[in-house]
């Protein structure tokens, strides 16, 4: 963490880092950072708004849990960043990713386009994404005939209490979430709410 002074800081709580957006240090780039070095089952807190134009990447291994500091925060997908995935795990990979009190807006339908991947894509039994407390996918897209926004083939992904997925556009036949499509892929609905897609 030395590499990231100013930005990331230990909490009270041992397993706590602390990622601060100043006025000097917005970026998506900086989150990724403060991730790559937290010690697995850690929580990274976000202080402020930002865009993100590349998928977060949880190193091989670590249980990173990202959350909105004091509040909700809104990660938007920057406008040239047509991809849209904000999280993926290939085969064989062992990674898994909490987000609370954050709003991931992909900005699809308010801008009318089709992004060319889904939000999340997990293809290994090794892998999770967790939608927590305060956790909303918002204004997302479905990328291809039979896709889902949140996909995994062989992981699982949870929604819990609080959560919620809206606003999913798709142009043919998807839907929200996925799981499985010819595998093992789960999804566990905890709690929370999908709506308007």
């Amino acid at each position: 963490m030395n590499g990231l002074t100013g930005f990331v800081r230990a909490a009270a709580c041992a397993v706590a880092v602390v990622f601060s957006c100043s006025a000097e240090a917005q970026t998506f780039a900086e989150l990724q950072a403060a991730v790559n070095a937290a010690e697995s089952g850690s929580t990274v807190y976000v202080e402020n708004d930002m865009t993100f134009d590349a998928p977060l990447d949880v190193p091989d291994g670590k249980t990173i849990t990202v959350e909105g500091r004091d509040g909700v925060v809104t990660l938007s997908r920057d406008t040239e960043y047509k991809a849209g995935l904000f999280f993926t795990v290939p085969a064989e990979k062992t990674a898994h990713l909490t987000i609370k009190n954050l709003v991931l807006d992909l900005k699809c339908n308010s801008a009318q386009i089709i992004l060319t991947d889904r939000v999340v894509n997990i293809d290994s039994d090794k892998a999770s994404f967790t939608l927590g407390s305060g956790a909303k996918v918002y204004d997302a897209c479905v990328p291809a005939d039979h896709a889902g926004c949140l996909f995994t083939r062989w992981g699982l992904i949870v929604m819990e209490e609080g959560s919620e997925i809206s606003h999913v556009y798709h142009y043919s036949y998807g839907v929200a979430v996925l799981a499985g499509w010819n595998s093992a892929g789960l999804f566990k609905m905890n709690g929370g709410l999908i709506t308007d897609c």
